[in-house]
């Protein structure tokens, strides 16, 4: 991709987020009431659920299907312990909690290869500043 086509592209996600950033707190709030209406859904797993307001209807879902190993002793056996260790994970977070500040800093090893975060802002605002 040429500079040409990048500041096209950046000018089109620019004037997107402008667009849309009115809205950020409908979709934040749409999301809250989202979350009460499943709450309010006390039935069984498998159930759905039909909620009617005045004007609109809202339908709450069964609860999706979690699958977990059962037994990690178990898991641990069939796979052979070898090949058990290269797949298990343990969760930075159960570390944390689980362990002294200094054993997590001995396991614990962090480097900058996570996603690249983009943010927009019109460029009058650059040359203003």
């Amino acid at each position: 991709m040429d500079a040409k086509q990048l500041g096209e592209l950046i000018d089109e996600l620019g004037a997107i987020e402008e667009e849309i950033a009115p809205l950020k707190g409908k979709i934040k709030r749409a999301e809250a009431l989202r979350k009460m209406m499943a709450a309010a859904h006390t039935g069984a797993a498998g159930e759905g659920l039909r909620l009617a307001g005045k004007a609109y209807v809202a339908l709450v879902s069964a609860r999706d299907t979690k699958r977990y190993v059962k037994s990690m002793r178990g898991a641990a056996k069939a796979l052979g312990m070898a090949l058990f260790y290269k797949l298990a994970t343990v969760t930075l977070g159960a570390l944390e909690e689980n362990l002294p500040p200094e054993t997590c800093a001995q396991l614990i090893a962090s480097e900058q290869s996570g996603p690249r975060h983009v943010t927009t802002y019109r460029l009058a605002a650059e040359k203003a500043a």
